[in-house]
């Protein structure tokens, strides 16, 4: 009978190891509020942002929004408020358009572009869609495309990790 525990016991503990292992390497930023500082690199232009796994890509308040063609490709001028006041006009290539139901249940078309955004220490260039987020909490959702890097999220906390980001490399 004892045979048969630890031999259980073995079995739960060999078939087990595998997720341990994968949990510890995909932990790579750490762990971060739900809410944490983020930086548009480009810009040094700050502000909150929420951490949400439930969202599957990631999206900007911007205003102003104004389209243009750059050598046959379709581009997009905006305007983005950082969080002490100061505004930033970005222009950007828009790499696709997303159709997403809206609060109404109403299909807003909303451009999609590359920013290199950075939370902690970690820099990344993401996709983000451009949008009214104005009536929202927080100016930048960040959803899994840019948290599959490797970072973990406590929603219980909130601001967990100053910003230290390195401006010079702004290069998407």
């Amino acid at each position: 009978m004892k045979y048969i525990i630890g031999l259980s016991t073995l079995f739960l503990i060999i078939l087990g190891f595998p997720s341990m292992v994968r949990s510890q390497s995909t932990n790579k930023f750490g762990i971060y509020g739900y809410l944490e500082r983020a930086m548009l690199v480009e810009a040094t232009l700050e502000m909150a942002a929420k951490l949400d796994t439930g969202a599957d890509n990631s999206s900007l308040n911007a205003t102003e929004l104004e389209f243009f063609e750059r050598e046959g490709k379709s581009w997009v001028r905006f305007q983005v408020e950082g969080d002490d006041g100061r505004d930033a006009i970005f222009e950007r290539e828009v790499v696709r358009t997303v159709v997403i139901k809206n609060r109404t249940g109403a299909n807003a078309r909303r451009p999609v572009v590359l920013l290199r955004i950075c939370v902690g220490s970690h820099s990344e260039t993401v996709e983000a869609n451009l949008a009214d987020r104005s009536e929202l909490s927080y100016p930048l959702l960040l959803g899994r495309s840019f948290l599959e890097q490797g970072f973990l999220v406590n929603s219980a906390a909130k601001f967990t990790t100053p910003l230290n980001c390195q401006t010079g490399d702004q290069s998407l």
